[in-house]
């Protein structure tokens, strides 16, 4: 009876929290390890460093003509295939 009473349920949540914090974690970290690619045509001279001084660093592509672009789209994809 002690044990179904008091310490069953202490070893659940134990586990429980344990699983769900591992979880977060594994999130967390996934979160950290993405970086986004920005491919911009025509933007402002300064368009990346607005991003630089709100502490954002994606990688930003700067695209010239539409022919590039193709160009460009064909390469990240290669890049995400390695």
């Amino acid at each position: 009876m002690v044990f179904s009473v008091f310490v069953l349920p202490v070893v659940i949540m134990l586990v429980i929290f344990s699983v769900v914090g591992m979880m977060a974690e594994r999130k967390q970290k996934d979160i950290e390890a993405h970086k986004s690619r920005i491919y911009t045509l025509h933007a402002p001279t300064d368009f990346s460093n607005r991003w630089k001084r709100q502490d954002f660093w994606p990688n930003i592509h700067r695209l010239n003509l539409k022919k590039n672009l193709r160009r460009q789209r064909r390469r990240s994809k290669r890049e995400r295939s390695i």
